[in-house]
């Protein structure tokens, strides 16, 4: 179907024709400079061929960044990252072709007709929306919308049908904030390329959080594609920007990036015989890779790089899964605004297609919020890591925007994980972002008396509950994470706090019961056991900034 949304104001088609030549034709950059600038978020700088301070008025309108996309998920020919890029127009014509016989097939009625007002790109002629004879012809006691027959082709096409309507609701709250996303013409585009991708993935089928992967990629495509025949523009640029194919280049890039995250969501326990090499086990019950995944950011590489703050997260009974899929599974699109998402996704597609990086930007993201963790208790840490505080207001134009700084510190610790490592990290947020390094002195809260109940012996419930259930049943994790995490409602760790208010102070009882016993030797690496009471002044010059801003 043919895109006739409309943006606030699209790029310019002189801007777009700008970015094509700055990244194809420009003889001094190779496409490791082009990455590099998207890494350090400066490819604004480098489409517009202006100076980072002149080049961005606004992060999320960014002429020429659908094509930089195209170049970085498309896979290049072997050798040319010293070279300039290398369009991918060719793939664009396959997949575009792929996209149109796609359309026809699965949206094609078992009587031959498809809805009223169903276009297809590229094609002037209109289908037909009635019954044909030919398709009407045989069995009519199995091909009919009223059969019972197990193998009547109507029962699938209904089911499609009822499909498409739960991808449409998802898709009617995607992003409420920005007006382009409300337009009809706009969300019957998201709903049908979802439709088409989960029909070509029925493991996977549709899962909430696709919708908020999609939407970026199609309006990004779309503010750069330009109407056919505009004066002073190139062919090669309309080809590559033609605005009729705007929902099947977005189909291709979204496609892209799900076979890199498949597995973050990946929630059906694979066939016996192919369970111990489809998903990781523990013990006799299979685990949803994302859960695993989520696991490891926390327990094994926070571990390596913070180990007070795995320390202190271990001892509040912080469970991984409860922020990391909402982070991993949106591309952390809900933890910032939507331009520096952005500017972000710019660094992660150019960094590392297979999107392996995005683990370490949750470390990273960890690090950064380290004095609203340790300080605190469970339902305070909770909230910080489902509501990712907001940083300051900057008073002048950073070296490096705050979201791309994640990134160029992921790539950091992920090269040689340790508590130096963190520790550069830390001073980094410091020196760029005024981010204290010293960890503030927990507060101490007056205790409220329970009238209602008595208090809970053992374990903290709430916590026992939730990784029970995550771990035991995938698909409560599902709705648990479609009910709270995705929706953004306070019901789960205000529910778990409430709780907790009602427990008998836990740090107290631990503390007289390991009175006496040895810490573990990691937790006094240095410097940790500074940092952990009162961080001693150090020069500067004796840190190693993990990020430097690569000159183009």
């Amino acid at each position: 179907m043919t895109t006739t949304a409309t943006t606030s104001s699209r790029a310019s088609p002189s801007a777009v024709q700008t970015a094509y030549e700055s990244i194809f034709h420009n003889p001094d950059l190779t496409l490791s400079q082009l990455k590099d600038a998207s890494i350090d978020g400066h490819l604004h700088a480098v489409l517009s061929r202006k100076p980072p301070a002149q080049s961005l008025a606004s992060g999320f309108e960014v002429p020429g960044r659908s094509i930089a996309w195209k170049v970085f998920l498309i896979p290049q020919p072997p050798l040319t990252s010293a070279s300039s890029p290398v369009s991918p127009s060719n793939v664009l014509a396959k997949a575009r072709k792929d996209y149109v016989n796609l359309l026809k097939v699965k949206m094609r009625a078992p009587d031959g007709s498809y809805e009223a007002g169903f276009a297809v790109p590229g094609e002037d002629t209109p289908l037909r929306t009635t019954a044909s004879r030919a398709a009407s012809a045989g069995n009519w006691e199995r091909n009919n919308p009223l059969s019972l027959d197990e193998e009547n082709p109507w029962q699938d096409y209904f089911a499609n049908v009822e499909l498409r309507k739960t991808i449409a609701q998802d898709v009617e709250r995607t992003f409420p904030e920005i007006p382009y996303f409300r337009q009809p013409a706009v969300q019957t585009a998201l709903t049908t390329i979802l439709f088409l991708h989960c029909l070509e993935h029925p493991s996977i089928g549709y899962r909430q959080g696709m919708h908020e992967l999609l939407a970026p990629i199609l309006y990004v495509v779309d503010y750069d594609s330009i109407a056919a025949n505009p004066p002073g523009i190139s062919s090669e640029v309309q080809e590559m920007c033609n605005r009729t194919w705007v929902a099947a280049d977005a189909w291709l890039l979204f496609g892209l990036v799900m076979d890199a995250v498949r597995e973050w969501y990946e929630w059906q326990e694979p066939p016996p015989q192919t369970a111990s090499t489809a998903g990781p086990v523990q013990g006799n019950s299979w685990v949803a890779p994302i859960v695993k995944i989520c696991g490891d950011i926390q327990g094994e590489y926070l571990k390596k790089v913070d180990p007070l703050l795995w320390q202190k997260l271990k001892e509040g009974g912080i469970e991984a899964q409860l922020y990391g899929i909402r982070w991993l599974r949106l591309l952390f699109s809900r933890e910032f605004r939507i331009e520096d998402t952005l500017t972000l996704w710019d660094g992660i597609f150019s960094a590392d297609p297979t999107m392996d990086i995005a683990k370490w930007i949750c470390v990273t993201m960890l690090i950064r919020i380290r004095n609203e963790l340790i300080p605190t208790d469970y339902s305070s840490q909770l909230t910080a890591l489902l509501r990712y505080p907001p940083l300051p207001p900057q008073t002048q134009d950073p070296v490096i925007p705050h979201a791309n700084l994640l990134l160029r510190q992921a790539m950091f610790i992920k090269l040689a994980p340790s508590p130096t490592a963190g520790v550069n990290v830390v001073m980094e947020n410091r020196d760029a972002l005024g981010i204290p390094a010293e960890v503030p002195e927990p507060q101490i809260r007056p205790r409220r008396l329970n009238t209602r109940t008595p208090p809970v012996r053992g374990g903290r419930p709430a916590s026992a509950g939730v990784g029970g259930d995550l771990r035991r049943d995938v698909g409560g994790l599902q709705d648990l994470i479609a009910n709270r995490l995705f929706d953004g409602t306070s019901a789960v760790f205000s529910t778990v706090s409430e709780i907790r208010k009602n427990l008998p102070d836990f740090n107290d009882i631990s503390a007289s019961l390991l009175k006496g016993t040895e810490p573990e030797p990691e937790l006094n690496a240095f410097p940790y056991e500074v940092m952990s009471k009162k961080l001693s002044p150090r020069p500067t010059s004796e840190w190693t900034s993990p990020g430097t801003s690569s000159s183009l």
